[in-house]
């Protein structure tokens, strides 16, 4: 994107009217004129309209109580755990506690390959580490 010297960062980023679709690009242009003023003003205008507390509560649930289902390979339930959380960006779980959801959730199977794979060693890696470890081993499940 162009920087334009005159606007600020938060004057660039409410002034794209393409980034939202359907609903919620129906809702932007239904806003009153001059009623956001900030990014922080948008995103919380837009976060209670889209994402309320329950929903966002239920989410998390979901993210934190995370399984692999049976029989699901190791590189579905890694999407499925991305996915799910792409449904709630503002989910606020730490990357590290995001690696040991997955690190908790598989089967017994998947969890002593990881185990084997790693030699014990996962729990000890750093969170960029771990999720990294994880995408290496769901890609090397696709081949």
């Amino acid at each position: 994107m162009m920087r334009i010297l005159q606007l600020g960062e938060d004057a660039v980023r409410l002034s794209i009217p393409f980034a939202l679709k359907d609903i919620a690009e129906k809702w932007q242009y239904n806003l009153p004129t001059s009623s956001i003023s900030s990014w922080d003003d948008f995103v919380k205008v837009f976060l209670k309209k889209f994402y309320p507390i329950h929903k966002t509560a239920v989410i998390r649930k979901n993210i934190i109580q995370f399984k692999q289902e049976t029989n699901e390979p190791i590189l579905k339930y890694f999407e499925r755990f991305k996915d799910l959380l792409a449904q709630c960006p503002h989910h606020r779980i730490e990357k590290r506690r995001q690696c040991q959801i997955l690190y908790n959730g598989p089967d017994y199977q998947t969890k002593m390959l990881l185990e084997t794979i790693y030699q014990g060693e996962f729990l000890k890696k750093d969170e960029d580490q771990g999720w990294d470890l994880y995408e290496v081993l769901a890609e090397k499940t696709i081949q």
